[in-house]
């Protein structure tokens, strides 16, 4: 019996603050991690390494054309979680 192929993980976007102001975000995926001046740009950089990394797991695990989803969690503080999980076949 064969089933589905799951791969997820999670990046998360922290505020990148140096002595009193916020400078802008730190984007952490798939072992890295980017300063960015805005939420937007880390949150960006985030969603796609995410999706990258995801894919390309499940892909590697043998899934063929397997189906991508994320989750965007806003968390206190400026900070966000995303959850990425790819779900495919094996051939």
């Amino acid at each position: 019996m064969v089933g589905n192929i799951l791969v997820s993980h999670t990046a998360e976007v922290i505020p990148w603050i140096e002595g009193n102001p916020k400078k802008g975000h730190h984007a952490r995926a798939g072992g890295t991690q980017h300063r960015f001046t805005t939420h937007f740009e880390a949150l960006a950089y985030a969603r796609q390494a995410a999706i990258a990394q995801v894919t390309t797991e499940a892909c590697s695990a043998g899934a063929v054309a397997p189906s991508v989803d994320i989750e965007e969690i806003a968390l206190a503080g400026d900070r966000f979680r995303l959850v990425a999980r790819a779900a495919g076949k094996p051939l």
